[in-house]
């Protein structure tokens, strides 16, 4: 949120500079980085480079489209992301062991000097939209904290147990902070979250599809290279090559999806990718064992590929689609605050079902690729709802005529 307040302040194509600027700076102190600690350091400035990129960028993207071709961005968008994605876990498996853990943070050094260049020569400036204060900072500081807290019980409740004080306390803590966020949002003058966005019906179910699916689909990539790791006993090269064909099917299907919704409209497409979804989820919780079958595993990620794409960028339409250009900074924003919440939440439930699972066995993978699997379908059944639903865009009220 507050990468979106400074694209306000500065213009989206200095904020988008300023983003890869810092991205690129922190990779490279990270490759260089001697210690545990300074790595951490840098890693939090990539996240806070990423914060100006990603709302600044699709706001520079969506203001080239008129409202009615806006899928066309939103697919533009993730396929590209997707093909990155793609190449990102076998590439920088590749990295790793042909070097060492360092080279996968060199690799983003000309990575971001070409983007910083084609940026600053190519994007056409769009000058500053306001000179208001920034947001609420100590909400930002109160909304790390609970998430935080939040995430600890959840991943700490196997080792202390649920009846333990510490738990019970950081579970509550998280949530008390995280609803004086909400409040603050509400009453401040400068809320850190735009909830006003919130009472746009298409944004607000959207959103809440989307948060749902990243604890999903983040949930499952961690217990997947966890399954090909420690019960298959791959490498960290192995593993990462061979949960490309995920991002590499959800790419294609991005644009395959965008042009049958064309022809059939949001809510079948969302539907059908929910379905996919769990379909691919389903094939590996009751085809895979402890005895390596990569053949099986293809033919789940492919499929789980499959229902990634039409589902991902469906959703983003549904969410955007009635926005105005001016307003597309701060949703993009509030958006990605939701679903990075939604993807932390799912990873520690994830981490929390697997537990003390030994090195070897199968233990409660299944169950762990059913529960995305319900909860999938259960994303793609709320934004389908909210596909159907033609809600006024949100925009400013008009000025009473005097005359």
């Amino acid at each position: 949120m507050l990468g979106a307040a400074l694209a306000k302040r500065w213009g989206d194509k200095l904020a988008l500079l300023a983003g890869t600027g810092l991205f690129t700076a922190s990779s490279i102190a990270a490759a260089l980085s001697p210690g545990v600690a300074l790595l951490i350091g840098c890693r939090t400035g990539q996240a806070l480079g990423s914060s100006l990129i990603i709302p600044s960028g699709a706001a520079l993207l969506y203001r080239e489209f008129p409202i009615a071709k806006r899928g066309v961005a939103v697919t533009a968008q993730m396929t590209i992301g997707a093909l990155g994605a793609a190449a990102g876990p076998s590439l920088g498996g590749f990295l790793i062991n042909a070097g060492s853990w360092r080279w996968a943070f060199w690799i983003n050094l000309p990575l971001g000097l070409v983007a910083f260049t084609v940026v600053a020569l190519t994007v056409k400036d769009v000058p500053a939209r306001s000179t208001a204060r920034l947001p609420d900072a100590a909400s930002s500081v109160l909304l790390t904290a609970g998430v935080g807290l939040a995430v600890l019980a959840l991943v700490q409740s196997t080792a202390w147990g649920w009846a333990d004080p510490r738990t019970f306390a950081s579970l509550v803590g998280g949530i008390v902070l995280l609803v004086v966020v909400v409040r603050r949002s509400v009453h401040h003058p400068r809320p850190l979250l735009e909830l006003a966005l919130l009472h746009n019906t298409r944004f607000r179910m959207g959103n809440t599809a989307l948060s749902l699916l990243s604890a999903s689909v983040f949930g499952f990539l961690l217990t997947g290279v966890l399954f090909l790791t420690d019960v298959w006993d791959y490498s960290i090269q192995r593993a990462g090559l061979l949960t490309t064909p995920l991002f590499a099917s959800t790419a294609v299907m991005s644009v395959v999806s965008n042009r049958i919704a064309v022809r059939v409209g949001l809510r079948s497409v969302l539907l059908c990718g929910g379905a996919v979804w769990a379909t691919g989820t389903l094939w590996l919780a009751f085809a895979l064992g402890p005895k390596p079958s990569p053949g099986s595993w293809l033919v789940g990620t492919f499929t789980l590929g499959a229902g990634s794409g039409m589902l991902w960028g469906s959703m983003l339409v549904v969410s955007l689609d009635t926005l105005p250009t001016d307003a597309l900074a701060a949703a993009t924003s509030l958006s990605q605050t939701m679903q990075n919440i939604g993807s932390t939440i799912g990873v520690a439930f994830m981490i929390t079902m697997l537990g003390a699972t030994a090195v070897g066995e199968v233990g409660r993978f299944p169950e762990m690729w059913i529960c995305s699997a319900i909860a999938t379908f259960v994303a793609a059944s709320i934004c389908a709802a909210a596909a159907v639903d033609r809600s006024a865009p949100l925009s400013r009220p008009r000025q009473r005529s005097t005359r």
